[in-house]
């Protein structure tokens, strides 16, 4: 606190002013009890106003102002997971219901503090928590998502506790060891917009996840939500992007070996039309077939080989 000591002489002594610059005047005389007037302006005895008070308590006003209006902010991936048709869960079964999402929940958490987030709060069966990176904070849903369908593989569907998640990536308000604004409500409303046991993302999220994960999204449009005046670019994430993946390199794996096998019918077919291999006929030479003729008369016999005439027989 900054005061200003003015004194002003009397007729009975000493009069000591003081102004106090920051909110509280007090001002105490001889002969007088204190006296203390909050808000006071600064005024002297002669009503004139003291200009160096003046100007200084303005100034901290204005700085005062500054500091109200803007609130720390900063930029966080923020995952926001909640039960679905937890209430139905409780009603048919509310321990055992209880039971199976406080060992969920403890998942989670781990899984968090593992990707180096940390969570901000539980509201019953849902969980606010925040990353410092978008990887971090997919990477956990990722796991967490997978680690519950193993774990509710054995029960009926019931009975399974499946959280949906959503994750954003944006400016958020801390206040109170909490975060608050645009950044989380968005969240929020992708964790509404995603399937029982799926993750959906922004489009910031997507944008800087890219393909630093084994995982692939389904564009689901521009969605309007609730309490969000723009439409929000909304992304599903494929968890079993491997076995799709795998199943595609198979698809295309018999695709090219029937292009290759009809490659092979194509080939066999031109050459068995050309049948490059086959003797080729060659025209009749006379010289070749000619005999020389003898020097002494001689007789041909003409034997019919298909009767086999007895003319033809050899000689026993």
């Amino acid at each position: 606190m900054i005061l200003i000591h003015k004194t002003a002489a009397t007729a009975k002594g000493q009069e000591r002013v003081s102004h106090c610059c920051s909110r509280v005047v007090c001002r105490g005389a001889l002969g007088r009890g204190a006296d203390c007037l909050p808000g006071t302006s600064g005024a002297k005895s002669d009503g004139t106003e003291d200009s160096l008070y003046h100007g200084f308590n303005h100034a901290v006003g204005a700085r005062r102002s500054m500091s109200e209006a803007r609130l720390p902010r900063k930029l966080a991936a923020v995952l926001y997971a909640d039960v679905a048709g937890y209430s139905r869960l409780t009603g048919e079964d509310e321990e055992g219901t209880h039971r199976r999402l406080s060992a969920h929940l403890d998942i989670l958490a781990q899984s968090i503090k593992s990707h180096n987030g940390a969570v901000v709060h539980y509201a019953g069966d849902a969980v606010l928590a925040e990353f410092q990176t978008v990887t971090e904070a997919m990477a956990c849903a990722v796991d967490v998502q997978r680690e519950f369908r193993t774990k509710n593989a054995h029960l009926p569907d019931e009975r399974k506790v499946q959280f949906r998640i959503g994750v954003n990536l944006g400016e958020v308000i801390v206040d109170r060891d909490d975060i608050y604004g645009d950044g989380v409500n968005v969240a929020a409303r992708l964790e509404s917009l995603a399937e029982p046991g799926g993750i959906c993302v922004s489009e910031a999220v997507r944008g800087a996840v890219g393909t630093k994960l084994a995982i692939a999204f389904d564009d689901m449009g521009r969605q309007r939500v609730k309490n969000i005046a723009q439409p929000v670019q909304a992304y599903r994430v494929v968890l079993d992007h491997a076995r799709r993946s795998r199943g595609r390199g198979s698809r295309r794996a018999w695709m090219l070996l029937g292009a290759t096998a009809a490659v092979v019918a194509v080939v066999a077919g031109v050459l068995g039309w050309r049948a490059p291999w086959a003797p080729r006929e060659e025209p009749a030479s006379v010289e070749r077939m000619a005999y020389p003729l003898p020097d002494k008369p001689s007789i041909a016999v003409l034997c019919p080989t298909s009767r086999r005439s007895p003319c033809c027989r050899s000689p026993t």
